[in-house]
């Protein structure tokens, strides 16, 4: 007798990983701000089925069939892979002003799947300027008025890319390009750039001609001190960047420490008016025929520069130092309003009571030169700037 025999067979099933996005960030810093308009680089797993980059402008809402959204509005792609998607945020994921910000869904599909929502917050700009390596740090990538990298920067005109900055005027489109004859898409906010601590002409700040998505900053550099590069659009601040300087012919084997005297890592601090203080050294070896040059400490609100005239063996230091009154901590006179953080309120008339102050802050603040000239000089209650003459080799 024939007996059908059963036969079980075991189905395995292998789970693919689903869509994810782990990160949303600004495609020029890396960091976390983002407005509409914006250029984004977007993290995680298999956001594509391979790596695939646009090849022409207007760049699709689709590619390799990838598509995002913001909020619901389809966004332009430059670049998909399983890791990585180059998107720019649309003008219609959020209409924001001044320090408004908003909350919105990101969401990627492909021809696997979707991904879940990811929750991006959306700021009115979001100012960052594209680097030379595109790391987000370091050298800003910069041309000069013939669209040739610079070498230096010196007082000649200069470009720069940028993203995040903003409405313009006309409004921008979403799949338009920038225009390339009048009306050009100028920004709503001109930026306010800083080139060597001196601030720089904005003669042009938009989006760039024939280009998607990309904001155009032509500047007149006044470069003063180093080559740090600042540009703020309103409310908002690009991480600080350098732009190139060529190589000294003055000093060799330069060293150089900075350290805190106050705040501390173990510093309460009490209110809004604070005492930053610290010190610098700088060591190097000078060249033979060296010209006169200076060395340089800058902060938010103080400078020291030491001038040096090798010829004739001398320098000179030239520094910023507290006001009579603020080393007081009576800020009474200073334009501002000083805000107890124990409370939230505002500091009666000004002054901070002595008894509230940090002992290690007046002990930081008593190793300061006393100033020439102890009236205040302006909001943040600095005095009149001091110089010293001596000759090199010698004591301060």
């Amino acid at each position: 007798m024939r007996r059908a025999i059963p036969i079980l067979a075991a189905l395995i099933v292998t789970a693919c990983p689903a869509q994810t996005i782990q990160s949303v960030l600004n495609a020029a810093s890396y960091g976390t701000a983002v407005a509409p308009y914006t250029w984004v680089a977007i993290f995680g797993t298999q956001l594509a089925p391979s790596a695939l980059a646009a090849t022409s402008v207007p760049f699709p809402i689709s590619l390799n069939g990838v598509s995002v959204t913001f909020n619901g509005a389809s966004a332009p792609l430059s670049y998909v892979s399983t890791g990585q998607i180059n998107a720019l945020v649309p003008v219609e994921a959020a209409s924001l002003t001044g320090t408004q910000t908003a909350t919105v869904p990101v969401i990627v599909k492909t021809s696997a799947g979707t991904s879940s929502a990811f929750s991006l917050k959306l700021q009115s700009s979001a100012p960052a300027i594209y680097t030379r390596d595109l790391s987000g740090s370091g050298v800003a990538l910069a041309f000069d008025a013939t669209f040739k990298p610079i070498t230096t920067v010196t007082t000649a005109p200069l470009v720069l890319y940028a993203t995040g900055l903003g409405q313009t005027t006309p409004p921008a489109g979403t799949l338009s390009l920038g225009a390339s004859a009048e009306p050009l898409n100028r920004t709503v906010i001109l930026p306010q750039v800083s080139i060597g601590g001196n601030p720089a002409t904005v003669s042009y700040s938009g989006l760039a001609p024939g280009l998607h998505g990309i904001y155009q900053l032509n500047v007149l550099p006044n470069p003063k001190l180093g080559n740090q590069l600042q540009v703020s659009s309103g409310l908002f601040t690009a991480p600080t960047l350098t732009l190139p300087l060529p190589a000294g012919t003055n000093v060799a084997n330069v060293t150089g420490t900075i350290d805190a005297l106050y705040p501390l890592t173990t510093s309460t601090l009490g209110f809004s008016a604070l005492a930053a203080i610290g010190t610098f050294t700088a060591s190097f070896d000078i060249l033979p025929n060296a010209a006169p040059f200076e060395v340089e400490a800058t902060g938010p609100a103080s400078t020291a520069i030491i001038t040096i005239n090798p010829s004739q063996g001398t320098w000179q230091a030239t520094y910023t130092v507290p006001s009579t009154l603020s080393r007081n901590w009576d800020f009474a006179q200073s334009g501002f309003t000083v805000t107890d953080f124990v409370n939230g309120t505002p500091v009666p008339g000004n002054i901070i009571p002595l008894s509230r102050v940090d002992p290690a802050a007046a002990a930081a603040l008593s190793t300061l030169p006393v100033p020439n000239n102890g009236a205040p000089s302006g909001p943040t209650g600095h005095g009149p700037l001091q110089a010293q003459s001596r000759q090199m080799g010698t004591s301060p």
